[in-house]
């Protein structure tokens, strides 16, 4: 994994992001890997999970190949729950990797990380 780009550091509340990560398969075989995005509140006003999967591709990579993969992360996956679902302004880091941030594998892995701020008012989810 190499080459994490998110479309800005700072986003809307409202806003989508856009992100783009290179995957290259060093190995002498052909291979299959699932990439995984995962977010992370920095600070939120309501409990949330330590990080959250917010979106996955399985990938076929020939020997020595790298492919450049894109995804979108939706303003509605950054939505916490407090009596209704709404948008907060703030910090994120995103993940993305062949695993969960943190897991201890046999093998080396890596997942990268980028932080990204949302700025604006909280506000409803539907009020975007």
């Amino acid at each position: 994994y190499r080459d994490l780009v998110l479309t800005s550091p700072a986003l809307p509340i409202c806003a989508n992001l856009s992100v783009s990560v290179v995957l290259q398969n060093t190995g002498q075989r052909d291979g299959e890997e699932v990439v995984q995005l995962y977010l992370r509140w920095e600070q939120s006003s309501v409990p949330v999970p330590r990080w959250q999967l917010v979106a996955f591709q399985r990938v076929a990579l020939p020997a020595g190949q790298e492919t450049k993969l894109s995804f979108q992360v939706v303003a509605e996956q950054r939505a916490v729950w407090a009596r209704d679902w709404h948008l907060e302004p703030g910090t994120f880091t995103l993940f993305a990797g062949g695993q969960q941030p943190g897991q201890q594998t046999r093998v080396p892995s890596e997942v990268l990380s980028a932080q990204f701020t949302v700025t604006g008012t909280a506000r409803p989810l539907h009020g975007c």
